[in-house]
């Protein structure tokens, strides 16, 4: 009979998601601009359970630690679509540390404690400081209206500010039936169900640089 094993380096106790998924988480929400909804989906939990999730661990990582600060002399303050919802806060504001920027010796980065039990990070990206980042563009397509088994085709504009980028569209909340093409940004399809739907449609270039719009997309009996 095997004794009790001890899992708080893997967990809090009664946690629904170990460390790593919760790190794994927060720097897809934060830093990848996924969905609560994909990042639920990917873990196999319910959408309340990831939401819940990732605002403690956000708390627990950027905003309760005292020294969260220390050492921060140069900011950067960006706003993020955090909830594409019609009701509810939709915006974030992200702060990040740009003092390794000024200073000249590494990437930006949130100026958090350390975690005793990290995830995996990504190489440093030796081209960082040698060129600013790219600013990439979607037109919004304002709202959309359809019916069931009319064939739909709506071209995603997207531009980007640095002049030869490849761009990679992908979209979330789509009506069922339609799907997005990833090279050109076309949306076309039949749709299949009625219903409300709140769309979001995401270019990303090579360098990670990535812009959305958000609209809503409405299917009706035909």
């Amino acid at each position: 009979m095997c004794g009790r094993q001890d899992t708080s380096q893997a967990a809090e106790p009664r946690a629904k998601l170990s460390r790593r998924a919760l790190r794994w988480a927060l720097e897809g929400i934060v830093c990848q601009h996924l969905t609560v909804a994909r990042v639920a989906e990917d873990l196999g939990v319910s959408w309340n359970t990831a939401n819940d999730a990732v605002l403690a661990e956000g708390r627990r990582v950027l905003i309760e630690d005292p020294h969260r600060f220390d050492g921060v002399r140069v900011i950067g303050v960006d706003e993020r679509c955090w909830r594409h919802t019609r009701r509810g806060d939709k915006y974030v504001t992200v702060i990040i540390d740009l003092t390794p920027i000024r200073d000249g010796t590494g990437n930006p980065h949130s100026n958090t404690r350390a975690d005793p039990h990290p995830a995996t990070q990504p190489n440093p990206d030796p081209h960082a400081n040698s060129q600013p980042e790219n600013t990439v563009t979607v037109t919004d397509p304002g709202n959309q209206t359809g019916a069931i088994g009319t064939p739909v085709s709506l071209q995603i504009q997207a531009t980007d500010s640095a002049p030869g980028q490849t761009l990679t569209f992908t979209a979330t909340g789509l009506p069922q039936g339609l799907t997005i093409n990833s090279s050109t940004g076309l949306i076309s399809g039949t749709p299949t169900k009625r219903g409300n739907s709140t769309v979001t449609v995401t270019a990303t270039d090579t360098t990670n640089a990535s812009g959305s719009a958000t609209f809503t997309w409405t299917i009706r009996k035909p």
